[in-house]
């Protein structure tokens, strides 16, 4: 069933934050197989062709009673309507999805929203001499305008849609030790891997095995004032921990004691994805940043952040890594990062997958123990969670490695 006017009260509860949008994607497809855009766009064609219809309505009973001018009357007015304000409540809506969701604002545009955006920016505002009614046209032109501004191409031409299930953020679920429901949305990065740099695009297994341990282990999240995921890709890891630590915080009815997330890579697309993550998610208490691997020289008291104008970046207490290692030049930069970034008497907990599956990783512990001053301890990690089938690379019997780094 297509959205109607009856409709909008629910829409714009539903459009409130990037997490309110997921959700509801998700929900769309579960229960009707039927994406957003195929149900919002009907509803924006109709409101429009309403608004349009007034208007020419107007323009002919201003004509049948021989008034001498066509605008300016109270019979023509605009900014009072119905259906301006119906349209001025639904293009709201659509300014939403297109700036907090730009997945979803292509898949509008490519159900035919642009082109009917485009009507309504080429109507004339000048033909209505009332200023209230010039106002309220370009009210509604602001709008459309808002929406064309967000995506990359305007006007996208009408093509259909496929695959709607992988344009969605991956939803991984967690359960903990109370049968709490931890729920991690993941925009997976849209764009097609054409190097080695573009790791960080997709989720890897790894990430979803440490963040079971996670929520397995949530003490050693504790008394942690500033936690850095290190190469975090799309983020799971240092998302999930944010969760965890927000709930803590709401367990312990102290605001005052706030930990700072920092999740990290070095791509800049990569950067993009994982702010756009933390705004799916919700979480306040997290920020990305860049931290090169190779930038770091494991001799130093800080980490350096190369794009910041201080580029000397805090020590913090605890690192989260997942499958940051994928040749061998990568576990000497991991090494040297985790020795810069982190506090003395501070721990870091790193999963990979094993030699078998990443260059490189076989390398990690020597390199640990050349840069000194790092203890290091090695154990295999499972996780038994669905959610692994989501990531990419994923083999049945994968054989995983938890380094747990001690620096001294």
């Amino acid at each position: 069933m297509l959205w109607t006017t009856n409709d909008l009260d629910f829409l714009e509860e539903q459009v409130q934050s990037p997490r309110d949008i997921a959700i509801l994607r998700h929900k769309l497809l579960e229960d009707n197989g039927i994406g957003f855009a195929a149900k919002f766009v009907p509803l924006l064609q109709q409101v429009v062709d309403a608004w349009l219809d007034s208007l020419r309505k107007k323009a002919s009973r201003v004509v049948e009673e021989k008034k001498e001018e066509l605008v300016g009357t109270t019979a023509f007015s605009v900014y009072k309507t119905i259906e301006t304000n119906t349209l001025s409540r639904v293009l709201t809506v659509h300014v939403a999805c297109a700036q907090k969701d730009p997945i979803l604002s292509e898949e509008l545009g490519l159900q035919g929203s642009h082109v009917i955006l485009s009507k309504l920016i080429r109507c004339d505002s000048t033909t209505w001499r009332d200023e209230e009614d010039r106002d309220a046209v370009m009210e509604l032109q602001d709008l459309a305008c808002e929406i064309a501004s967000s995506s990359s191409s305007f006007p996208l031409r009408v093509a259909p849609v496929v695959n709607l299930q992988e344009r969605l953020p991956l939803c991984i679920s967690f359960s903990d030790n109370n049968t709490n429901a931890h729920k991690v949305f993941i925009q997976q990065v849209t764009s097609r891997q054409s190097a080695q740099e573009d790791v960080g695009f997709v989720l890897w297994p790894s990430a979803v095995a440490l963040s079971q341990w996670l929520i397995e282990n949530p003490t050693v999240l504790q008394n942690c004032k500033s936690i850095l995921e290190l190469g975090a890709g799309c983020g799971l890891v240092g998302l999930l921990a944010s969760q965890l630590l927000l709930q803590q915080q709401q367990q312990k009815h102290d605001d005052d004691v706030t930990t700072t997330m920092i999740l990290t890579d070095f791509n800049p697309v990569v950067l993009d994805n994982l702010q756009l993550n933390i705004e799916l998610n919700g979480v306040n208490n997290t920020t990305a940043k860049k931290l090169d691997f190779y930038d770091q020289t494991g001799d130093r008291d800080y980490w350096v952040d190369s794009d910041s104008i201080e580029q000397r970046q805090d020590q913090v207490d605890l690192i989260l890594a997942a499958d940051m290692i994928c040749q061998p030049s990568d576990a000497v930069a991991a090494a040297n990062s985790i020795h810069d970034a982190l506090k003395k008497g501070g721990r870091a907990i790193v999963v990979c997958a094993d030699g078998k599956h990443r260059f490189g990783v076989d390398c990690f512990l020597d390199e640990c123990r050349r840069v000194g001053g790092l203890v290091v301890e090695t154990s295999s990690v499972t996780a038994n969670t669905e959610s692994m089938h989501l990531a990419a690379g994923y083999v049945e019997g994968m054989s995983l490695t938890m380094f747990t780094i001690e620096k001294v």
